[in-house]
């Protein structure tokens, strides 16, 4: 089967490229909604003093500082990035490689990738972003999803295929010589193991390059936010089972004895999370 060759390619290579999980169209549609979810987070950012030191007028030229073109946590915005996940895209590889069994959301952003000053600093970095490193434990396996052509030009990000079992941050030198930019058409997918080294390219281009980057771990693995907190319990309810699965609703932690002595039907987390 086709899932099975991409599960092997991902073991053994920490990462796999897979085109057309995702049409063009929806594409243009997820490449819209980060634009807007974009503009409000650096908002915020420019509110809070953290990550850039751009003008409100220029939130969308791609930043000054470490978050300048990050937009965090978009999911909470809903509409296309629900409509993304409800889609359930290669869940059946995620599973296969964290382990039998269900899974929940780590993180779910973007970024813009633009020619404009020091455009996300981190991203460009030679990074993994398991920040933990275990040598066999796979903590987080990741979706970059590609809402744009990903081409040299205009900053295919570069990704070393074998480096998830390196434990050390390899020099310049040694992952320019070992990583290569992947290029492909929007709607693929690139997943990847947390621990493989990359770091976004350069764009040389006036156009936006935009992706998802998604994260996924075993539910005992504290996500990013507490999406259950930021949607409202009764919200989540009431949302498809994959969501609230997906958003932690099954592996919440009980604050007090009230909520820790339930009947199994309603304990916070399920005996099936693992």
């Amino acid at each position: 089967m086709v899932q099975t060759s991409i599960l092997n390619e991902l073991e053994t290579d920490g990462m796999v490229i897979v085109p057309n999980v995702f049409t063009a169209d929806f594409m243009d549609v997820v490449a819209e909604a980060i634009d807007q979810a974009t503009e409000v987070c650096v908002k915020i950012q420019l509110q809070q003093r953290v990550g850039t030191e751009k003008e409100a007028t220029e939130i969308l030229e791609g930043g000054n500082g470490p978050l300048g073109g990050a937009a965090h946590h978009v999911i909470t915005f809903g509409g296309a990035f629900f409509d993304l996940l409800i889609q359930e895209p290669l869940f059946d590889v995620v599973e296969g490689y964290l382990g039998q069994g269900p899974f929940i959301l780590n993180s779910f952003g973007a970024v813009t990738n633009t020619n404009q000053r020091n455009m996300y600093e981190h991203g460009k970095t030679i990074h993994r972003d398991s920040r933990s490193f275990h040598p066999s434990f796979r903590q987080q396996c990741w979706f970059m999803v590609l809402v744009d052509d990903f081409t040299e030009e205009n900053g295919a990000t570069w990704m070393w295929r074998g480096s998830h079992t390196q434990p050390t941050t390899p020099d310049v030198e040694t992952f320019y010589a070992n990583a290569k930019q992947v290029i492909g058409p929007k709607g693929s997918v690139v997943v990847f193991d947390g621990r493989l080294w990359h770091a976004a390219g350069k764009n040389q281009t006036e156009i936006a390059r935009r992706c998802l980057t998604i994260s996924f771990t075993k539910p005992f693995i504290k996500p990013q936010m507490d999406y259950v907190r930021c949607f409202g319990t009764e919200n989540v309810v009431k949302m498809p089972e994959v969501l609230q699965q997906l958003f932690g609703y099954n592996s919440r932690i009980p604050s007090n004895y009230d909520e820790w002595y339930q009947p199994p039907q309603n304990r916070f987390y399920k005996s099936n999370q693992g």
